[in-house]
């Protein structure tokens, strides 16, 4: 039997009644805190490798998103600077070429490489000129495909070329511009296609942008490289018009649009002209839309509206009237620049009043009589001057002092005119009900505002006089204009087209489900024409300002 062998302590040990061998031994507390159990090592091997492999993929698919998004970043902003100078040159062209043997400028030569290929040639004079072709005193611009020897991601497939690029060279009077690269990932297997309308033979010779049948517009589509990234080309297009073109194109540039915002409406910070709601405005014949206005985004577009106005004369030197967000669309919108602002085709003159008629009017023959009426006028079946409902004003001058109204009932209104003579309303006309109500041809003047509304129509078909042969002017010199709830009104001008039939001082409404057709033109002076989830067409349009909420407008002739 093997005895065990103790060592000496100290009293103290002892006294505490411990006991220390020579073999070493452990606890039941150093058993537990020894390591894992085998359930724990289990799980964290099946966790783990999950956990990591969620990692890796977030890691990898981060870097793809990046590498793409770093390849589309690089191919836009080679589309914006080709935009910057592409858009400018054909904006300021007289003349374009796609002959490389004449793009010389006479007082200067460019030398592109020996295996480029020319894209475009264009020249502008600096001095008037008739010649077909630049003098020494233009500049001559002209764009070029070269070949280059690198390349930002994979080759073309199937290709062993680097990317080509397009080259911008110049020539100002008597010297030549350092060649700019606008581009430099264009593709190797797609070569920039250039369209001219309307389409005509460029190689033999410069084309005049003006005159017949000159150059409405220019397009150039660039295809860029294959990016193994995204595994795709980018492609984009640009279009522009020349300025020369545009103005011989729609007549009237410089001259009298169908569509003028006045520049009173254009201090810094102000929308002249605002579509938003799906609102909608068309301007035809010819299509020109006015902004006399120097300041930047004078139109803007938001919120679906859309604007469909093939060109836009305005008096920003920028050409940057337009701003179009939150999914608007501007289709034309070609900007002219016309120094001083587009023409007001209307005076600014205040119309004044004639004198009052003499003596007092009065009812004759169930008929009103021409003359001044001092008391209100309630046109509404219960006023006794009638003929089987309808109330009658015989052809001459009326001077309203009190207010006007038609009511209800059926109630027909129609003031006689042969043209030649004018009626005063002093205050408030009201003009309601289910009825119709007659203006002859001639000159009506509201001092107080004029509102028309409920189910009344204005010059309908079955007015018992003409209202189409001849027109009427309605002058409205204080208050508001309304036009609301179901209402029609159909209007025409005093002579022609052209003329204003409504002229309004404080601003016009056309809301709810009322419409409002204009068979000549509207002269807002000193305030906003407001199209509120409604329609109103007319010839000719002159604002302060234009707001469409959910509107429909259409401006122009046939």
């Amino acid at each position: 039997m093997r005895s065990a062998t103790a060592k000496l302590i100290s009293p103290a040990t002892a006294a505490r009644g411990r006991f220390i061998s020579d073999r070493p031994f452990a606890t039941a507390t150093d058993q537990d805190q020894a390591g894992f159990t085998l359930i724990e090592l289990l799980v964290v091997l099946v966790i783990l490798p999950l956990v990591m492999g969620a990692v890796a993929i977030v890691v990898m698919t981060s870097y793809q998103t990046e590498t793409g998004v770093g390849a589309r970043v690089s191919h836009s902003l080679d589309s914006q600077i080709t935009a910057a100078f592409f858009v400018r040159d054909v904006e300021s062209a007289d003349g374009l070429t796609t002959d490389p043997s004449i793009i010389a400028s006479p007082t200067c030569q460019i030398q592109p490489p020996a295996n480029s290929t020319l894209l475009l040639g264009l020249f502008w004079r600096n001095s008037p000129s008739t010649d077909s072709s630049p003098g020494p005193g233009d500049t001559v611009v002209s764009y070029w495909l070269e070949p280059t020897n690198f390349s930002d991601g994979a080759l073309e497939p199937g290709s062993t070329q680097a990317p080509d690029a397009i080259v911008r060279y110049g020539c100002v009077p008597g010297q030549a511009l350092a060649p700019t690269t606008v581009d430099s990932l264009v593709s190797s297997t797609t070569t920039p296609g250039v369209s001219i309308e309307p389409p005509q033979t460029t190689n033999g010779g410069w084309v005049g942008t003006a005159g017949s049948p000159g150059v409405s517009s220019v397009q150039l589509t660039v295809t860029e490289e294959y990016t193994q990234s995204t595994g795709d080309h980018y492609t984009y297009q640009l279009l522009a018009s020349p300025r020369v073109a545009l103005d011989s194109m729609c007549g009237t540039c410089t001259g009298q649009p169908p569509f003028l915002l006045l520049g009173t409406s254009c201090p810094p910070g102000s929308t002249p002209l605002s579509l938003q709601s799906q609102s909608s405005l068309t301007v035809q014949n010819p299509g020109l839309l006015g902004v006399d206005c120097s300041e930047d985004a004078s139109v803007v577009l938001h919120g679906h509206g859309r604007l469909d106005a093939p060109y836009i004369a305005t008096a920003d030197p920028d050409l940057k009237s337009v701003n179009a967000h939150h999914n608007a669309t501007c289709t034309g919108c070609a900007e002219i620049y016309v120094q001083g602002g587009p023409q007001n085709p209307y005076p600014v003159t205040d119309l004044s009043p004639p004198n009052p008629p003499p003596g007092a009017g009065s009812c004759q023959a169930n008929e009103f009589q021409p003359g001044q009426y001092s008391m209100d006028l309630n046109l509404d079946g219960s006023d006794p001057c009638q003929s089987n409902g309808i109330y009658e004003f015989a052809t001459g001058d009326y001077d309203f002092q009190g207010q006007v109204q038609v009511g209800d009932n059926n109630t027909d209104v129609v003031f006689q005119n042969d043209g030649t003579h004018t009626y005063v309303f002093e205050q408030p006309v009201s003009l309601a009900g289910n009825g119709n109500v007659c203006f002859a041809p001639g000159t009506y003047m509201f001092e107080d505002g004029l509102q028309i509304e409920q189910q009344v129509e204005v010059n309908p078909p079955s007015c018992p006089i003409s209202t189409t042969t001849a027109g009427t002017l309605l002058y409205v010199s204080g208050g508001p204009v309304t036009f609301q709830d179901q209402s029609t009104t159909q209007l025409t001008a005093p002579t022609s087209d052209t003329e204003p039939t409504i002229w309004a001082t404080d601003g016009i409404t056309v809301e709810g489900q009322a419409t409002l057709s204009v068979t000549g033109g509207v002269y807002v002076s000193g305030g906003t024409l407001d199209v509120d989830d409604t329609s109103m067409t007319t010839n000719e349009l002159v604002a302060v300002g234009v707001d469409l909420q959910n509107g429909q407008l259409v401006v122009g002739g046939p």
